[in-house]
């Protein structure tokens, strides 16, 4: 059982560094990259209009949360690689 979770260990650390590696990639761009997300939205507003943030934090933190889920999903084929490696032995 210990060896198990051992490999379940290796395989989610492996797919935490890799949406780390992705996000700190795509960091620098995360307010571009929530504008051109948000862009068509904004096209829809009325003229001279602009997104509000309601929550305190929510104009700090909204593009790093969009960067945050761009990079898990740049990553999901690696993460499902990584799941599937763990779960197809078992298979067999």
């Amino acid at each position: 059982m210990i060896q198990h979770l051992i490999e379940l260990r290796k395989r989610l650390i492996k797919s935490f560094i890799s949406v780390g590696i992705v996000f700190l990639l795509l960091y620098p761009f995360s307010s571009s990259l929530f504008h051109q997300f948000a862009l068509p939205l904004l096209n829809q507003l009325p003229h001279h209009r602009e997104l509000i943030a309601i929550t305190l934090t929510g104009a700090f933190f909204g593009p790093i949360q969009f960067c945050f889920f761009c990079a898990f999903f740049i990553c999901a084929p690696f993460i499902l690689y990584q799941f599937w490696g763990f779960i197809a032995p078992g298979l067999y």
